[in-house]
């Protein structure tokens, strides 16, 4: 490799090199073997700190789009998550920022880590968690901890809804069958719309038609807005009973 003299500024051929040195035609002696090594490490280092920050920018940017609004909200408590320091307060937060943010799994982490943290005040907890795996569909979870939810005095109406669905989703219709009865039972004076509609359906699709048409005719004749409530329902489980839709509707109870 021919190099360039630093005192007359003519290049010196290799053959002029003996060793880590080169001898000039001016006379001059020079050295450049350690001036050669330093430019590679200058470079990696150049290299290194420039990769350092593209990274830098790069999580910076994806923690803005995971985490949107919350963006500087989140990196304390997910500090204090991280490092065990959080509380329940601080862990209700975190599973809120993430149901907002449709982080699922952080979701049920956050809130199963609620209930274990303290089973007595968080069973609500248990709820929220098996509510979320009867949305995701996850039904052998929702049911499992419904089960653990109600064993330890959990409360909600709603609670038995969501219960009786993901019991349908598992063809465990007797359990359903009482679930749904419970859900109805907690809120007798009131039509609950969905919680009705989804039990005769499940009564349908099993061709229990009395008992469909036994809880239809009981809401129907509970108020006059609701008298056509459920009507295709009806007229379903009046063709399978070979009823004649004039005739009179009998009343019954649930």
């Amino acid at each position: 490799m021919s190099v360039s003299c630093p005192k007359c500024f003519e290049i010196t051929p290799e053959d002029r090199r003996i060793g880590d040195k080169y001898f000039c035609d001016c006379g001059w002696r020079f050295q450049v073997a350690n001036q050669q090594k330093q430019t590679p490490v200058h470079k990696d280092k150049s290299s290194l700190l420039i990769c350092l920050f593209g990274g830098l920018i790069l999580f910076s940017f994806m923690h803005v789009v995971s985490w949107d609004t919350y963006f500087f909200k989140i990196i304390p408590i997910k500090a204090a998550h991280a490092t065990g320091l959080a509380g329940t307060e601080t862990i209700a937060e975190l599973s809120t920022i993430c149901e907002e943010r449709k982080k699922y799994e952080c979701v049920l982490d956050t809130l199963t880590e609620l209930y274990e943290k303290n089973p007595l005040q968080q069973v609500e907890a248990l709820h929220k968690k098996g509510k979320l795996l009867v949305k995701l569909e996850r039904f052998e979870e929702a049911t499992s901890t419904y089960a653990m939810y109600f064993e330890n005095n959990g409360k909600t109406p709603e609670a038995h809804y969501q219960y009786a669905k993901s019991l349908r989703m598992l063809s465990q219709i007797p359990q359903a069958t009482e679930q749904y009865q419970l859900a109805l039972g907690a809120k007798p004076d009131v039509l609950q719309i969905s919680v009705t509609r989804s039990f005769v359906d499940m009564l349908i699709q099993n061709r229990n038609y009395k008992y469909a048409k036994d809880i239809i005719t009981h809401y129907r004749d509970k108020a006059q807005h609701s008298k056509y409530f459920l009507e295709s329902e009806l007229k379903t489980v009046n063709d399978a009973l070979g009823v004649n839709p004039k005739s009179k509707r009998s009343t019954s109870s649930i």
